[in-house]
């Protein structure tokens, strides 16, 4: 586990909250990275896919765990998205944040964030990349908070 220091801020439906915030009372909280395509207005269809196929949140929640979407795409238009496919999972903002860059969601060799999924890349790909991050809050509301996984 590694403690998260850095402080990140997201635009929600409830306004901004912290990544602390995002666990909702609860131990653990898993972010599934949407890939965000701006001249789109949408998710890619891959990401789409797969929030299609997630469960009732309520099993989860009974674990303890809060599971929701981090997209970088402007909070508008993924609650527009969101509302026209018809999905429950939350999504958050992470617009001007760099929370996908440090949690390598996003490859930009123009800013020399160029890794996914721990490798260094070639750079003849930029852009937002899915994927999921896990996060464990230790010591409750105010307890710390440890990245625990990634792919």
């Amino acid at each position: 586990m590694v403690r998260v220091d850095k402080e990140y801020v997201f635009d929600t439906p409830s306004g901004k909250r912290s990544l602390a915030e995002l666990f909702d009372g609860r131990r653990q909280l898993i972010v599934y990275h949407g890939m965000w395509l701006a001249e789109e207005g949408q998710l890619c269809p891959s990401c789409s896919l797969l929030i299609d196929a997630m469960p009732h949140l309520s099993h989860l929640h009974a674990r303890d765990t809060t599971l929701l979407v981090v997209a970088r795409g402007p909070l508008d238009k993924l609650e527009a998205y969101w509302a026209r496919m018809g999905w429950t999972v939350p999504v958050v903002s992470s617009v001007d944040t760099d929370f996908n860059d440090d949690y390598q969601a996003t490859i930009d060799p123009a800013r020399r964030v160029n890794t996914y999924n721990f490798a260094e890349q070639d750079g003849t790909w930029a852009g937002e990349v899915p994927g999921t991050s896990v996060f464990l809050r230790e010591g409750g509301e105010g307890g710390e908070v440890f990245h625990t996984y990634s792919s």
